[in-house]
């Protein structure tokens, strides 16, 4: 089972703009895979997701510009169709 942690300092402080490239977001969980794929919603392109560990990716994402802003879900889903999805809050 992928289970994703809560990061809320580096999520508030990174999700601030839209029209944005943020290319070092780290995503915290657990039984992550090789292969993993993020996905942070509408509006918001995931350029690379690499896996680092079975605890933690870093994904490269760009906020397009006319992104709305709010909650969002962000779902890391494994190569064996294994996913988990977490809100995370952008102020």
């Amino acid at each position: 089972m992928v289970r994703l942690h809560r990061h809320g300092e580096l999520c508030q402080s990174q999700f601030r703009r839209s029209g944005q490239n943020l290319p070092g977001v780290i995503v915290a969980g657990s039984s992550f895979q090789s292969g993993a794929t993020c996905n942070f919603g509408a509006g918001i392109t995931v350029n690379s997701c690499t896996f680092n560990s079975a605890t933690q990716l870093t994904a490269n994402i760009t906020i397009s510009s006319t992104a709305t802003v709010g909650t969002r879900n962000v779902t890391v889903t494994n190569p064996d169709n294994q996913s988990s999805t977490l809100p995370m809050v952008s102020p």
